[in-house]
């Protein structure tokens, strides 16, 4: 194998890890679970991250760490993720339970081991998503696994799910995820990146492929609703207006941009008023929002009773089984559909970071947050200075490049900004959609791969691309080896996923009812 064929072989082993780790997030189950898949998610995606280190250490000999790494250090993106892991690591250490932390508890297995392997897996695909090229094809990858999904929402919607979960939700779907709230959570995520597809085909011409793209986003927002999810609801109301604004003010025309900022305006006052209005009559609240205000009011109360430090450095991750209950209220049980259920979770993004590390975590995850927000835009085109042309085509820029590209770019028109506006609705519906809910392995896993993506988009020296471009003489024989791998590569990726989804709905304990014939037709439906 010469040395092209291999660097080849090598990136398209780590891009199949990430693709893989994006179809085990949304489509990997198992109904006999009170949680669904969430703890066999965490550690298939675990053992992905160790395939992502080998790939990354056997083709250390073609782009050496230190490349790597460097590319990785220009990118605030990656600094404050690792800032975020160490602030993890050290949650951890400082546990009220340490085991426990991070391994992670059943039955999620979300303690720090499952966040470190979602970091590994940032900084193996991170370098490799600087090509447009290969931006397309993680959107595709992903938006598959997508319609996959919604088709099975829409299979249980209409009564025809041929497995039997262990929990009913009465008619609410749960597709692969398990909970309508796993689902519809990961949905606000993936609506807008469906939309941003439709108008980016819709632009270039593509009315085909652009009707697809808008009838996934319709399905998909119709199984959202389905789901009687508020909170996600409330994220995706969010990333619908955010959309529309970043694309208005990303805009050459002037009237546009004057439009994206009116949206902007409504939005944050609408949020403002909402949250004064919500704080007012909470006492009013009832169901699960009464449920989330007593949990929250218990955190607040478990941090004024803990010692100062606690506050700093958290109590660890996956601890809240352990320290929440002496300060539950006694009217929570009251108020909970199923009183055998235990607190393990804030619902609240804010409170669930602080619970597990403290201030340090919180910083961490906002500066991150902050720095994933900032870099979204500017690739949207939004700002004082856009990213230059080099950058959003991840080549390598040349002396010369540099000189002639020295001063701003305008912003992309193409489906690369439209790529952009999406994700940046993404990330403003998620932010909204976790303050009411938890983190499970479908929102991480598309939270840490959006944060590759982007991040990888602002790396101007990417090695793997560069190498790429330097063996550009032989670029017709590349096209066609490369017809010949996505031939294969389909037929490949369709079995792994079969072989995939049949185990996760296989497990020893087979439950009388669930038809044979119905599950082999959803493993299909699934694998195609």
């Amino acid at each position: 194998m010469n040395p092209t064929s291999r660097s080849r072989w090598f990136d398209r082993g780590l891009e199949g890890v990430g693709w893989s780790a994006a179809a085990v997030a949304l489509l990997f189950q198992n109904p006999y679970g009170e949680l669904g898949p969430e703890a066999d998610r965490f550690l298939v995606l675990q053992a992905l991250a160790l395939f992502a280190v080998a790939f990354c250490a056997v083709g250390a000999a073609r782009h050496p760490a230190g490349d790597v790494l460097r590319a990785l250090a220009t990118s605030p993106i990656a600094r404050w993720a690792l800032f975020l892991g160490g602030a993890g690591g050290l949650a951890a250490v400082a546990s009220v339970d340490p085991g426990r932390s991070f391994f992670g508890a059943p039955p999620r297995l979300f303690g720090f081991a499952s966040e470190l392997a979602l970091l590994l897996l940032f900084c193996a695909l991170a370098p490799r998503l600087a090509s447009a090229d290969r931006r397309e094809r993680w959107e595709t990858a992903l938006l598959a696994a997508t319609g996959a999904l919604v088709a099975y929402a829409l299979l249980q919607w209409a009564g025809l799910d041929p497995l039997r979960w262990q929990v009913d939700w009465q008619g609410r779907p749960t597709a692969a995820q398990g909970n309508p709230l796993f689902l519809a959570q990961a949905l606000a995520w993936l609506v807008p990146i469906a939309l941003g597809r439709a108008v980016s085909r819709w632009r270039a011409g593509e009315r085909r492929a652009a009707a697809s793209a808008a009838a996934l986003a319709v399905l998909a927002g119709a199984v959202l609703v389905r789901t009687a999810a508020r909170g996600p609801l409330l994220g995706l109301a969010v990333a619908v207006v955010v959309f529309a604004a970043v694309a208005g003010l990303g805009s050459r025309v002037v009237l546009r941009r004057r439009a994206g900022w009116v949206l902007a305006g409504l939005l944050g006052c609408a949020l403002a008023i909402g949250a004064w209005v919500t704080l007012q009559r909470s006492d009013r609240l009832s169901g699960t929002a009464s449920q989330r205000l007593l949990l929250w009011g218990s955190v607040v109360r478990l941090f004024e009773a803990s010692p100062p430090l606690r506050l700093g450095i958290g109590f660890g991750q996956e601890s809240l089984t352990i320290v929440l209950p002496p300060h539950l209220p006694p009217e929570l049980p009251e108020r909970i559909w199923r009183p055998d259920l235990y607190h393990d979770r804030a619902h609240n993004a804010i409170l669930d970071a602080l619970a597990a590390g403290g201030l340090l975590r919180l910083l961490a995850g906002l500066g991150l947050a902050v720095a994933a927000g900032s870099a979204a835009l500017r690739l949207a085109g939004v700002g004082r200075r856009p990213p230059d042309a080099a950058a959003i085509a991840g080549i390598r820029a040349t002396p010369a490049a540099t000189t002639a590209t020295a001063a701003p770019a305008t912003p992309p028109e193409g489906r690369e900004r439209w790529r952009f506006v999406a994700l940046t609705a993404a990330l403003a519906g998620h932010a909204v959609a976790a303050q009411f809910g938890v983190a499970t392995a479908a929102t991480a896993t598309l939270f840490w791969l959006t944060l590759a993506l982007l991040a990888g988009a602002g790396m101007r020296a990417a090695p793997v691309v560069a190498a790429a471009v330097r063996e550009s003489k032989r670029a017709s024989e590349a096209s066609r080896q490369r017809t010949r791998h996505a031939t294969r590569s389909r037929w490949l990726a369709a079995g792994a996923l079969l072989a995939m989804v049949a185990f996760g709905a296989w497990v020893p304990e087979q439950r009388a009812g669930d038809s044979m014939g119905g599950r082999v037709a959803l493993l299909l439906l699934l694998a195609a």
